[in-house]
């Protein structure tokens, strides 16, 4: 395996279950120009990672940099720690737009159904 297979699957890891559209939309409201095939092509190990993309979606993981790039010898325990952690992250932003979504009285009706 590659370095550049190895990031790649480092990163569809740290991803959990938020989609590569969505990664794609985070990284292009940060800056960068990313597609959902750029998200593709990083983790398949076709298109390298560069180092200021790492220290951002480190950031919108809240991960090390280090996760993105440890080999097979990283412990199953801190990789779970890592999932759980994106998990959250994805987790805590969800409920922050239904918030928002209900704050804004979008979410409520005075009509009956």
């Amino acid at each position: 395996m590659s370095f550049d297979e190895m990031i790649g699957r480092n990163l569809t890891r740290v991803r959990g279950d938020m989609s590569q559209k969505d990664l794609a939309a985070g990284m292009r409201d940060r800056g960068h120009r990313w597609s959902q095939a750029t998200v593709w092509n990083v983790e398949r190990g076709e298109r390298p990672l560069r180092l200021s993309e790492a220290a951002v979606l480190a950031t919108m993981f809240g991960v090390d940099v280090s996760s993105l790039l440890d080999g097979p010898s990283k412990s199953a325990a801190v990789r779970r720690e890592d999932e759980i952690r994106a998990k959250h992250i994805f987790l805590t932003r969800v409920l922050a737009a239904v918030d928002e979504y209900y704050a804004e009285g979008e979410g409520h009706s005075d009509d009956p159904a």
